[in-house]
């Protein structure tokens, strides 16, 4: 297994759940229009300082790769990847709270990791808050590695904190 796979494989229960979950109902589709009211929730619900409406409306225009979990017509999770030549930026990744702890942001991060292969894209790029230990852990044990910090990057209720910025070099097939 190479090293920028090294993670990719569930570690966790929640992670092994993930895989039978997406088999029982769940399934990654591309985000149209009809899902942003949805999407915005999830958004809402869990962070901070929410996206507007108006960016995941931009996102689906200006082509970036948009999509989310659904199972049953529910929106349980979604993805946003802006692409630049063999390059990919995670700019948004969220689970609804009803869904959460069930391994969909892992099973999220495979699916970016697999289409990324078979785009022989070279490098992801995300960017996340300092607080958010959750999501740092499950981005290490993924594979991405710490590469710098922004200082003062998200706003707090209290300020600002700094994003840690991470990155996953991949071997795409040639």
């Amino acid at each position: 297994m190479s090293e920028s796979q090294a993670g990719s494989e569930p570690h966790t229960e929640s992670e092994r759940q993930a895989v039978t979950e997406l088999h029982a109902g769940f399934h990654v589709r591309p985000m149209v229009d009809a899902d942003l009211d949805a999407v915005w929730a999830i958004e809402q619900a869990t962070q901070l300082t929410p996206w507007s409406g108006l960016v995941f409306s931009e996102c689906l225009v200006a082509g970036y790769d948009c999509e989310v979990v659904e199972r049953d017509g529910v929106i349980a999770a979604f993805m946003i990847v802006s692409r630049v030549l063999d390059e990919a930026h995670l700019l948004n990744i969220a689970v609804a709270p009803a869904f959460q702890r069930r391994g969909l942001a892992w099973a999220l991060l495979r699916h970016l990791q697999d289409t990324c292969i078979a785009r022989d894209t070279s490098v992801i790029y995300l960017e996340v808050r300092a607080s958010n230990t959750p999501a740092r852990e499950l981005y290490t044990r993924f594979g991405y590695q710490q590469t710098g910090t922004r200082k003062a990057y998200y706003r707090t209720e209290g300020g600002r904190e700094d994003a840690i910025l991470m990155m996953q070099t991949l071997h795409p097939h040639k």
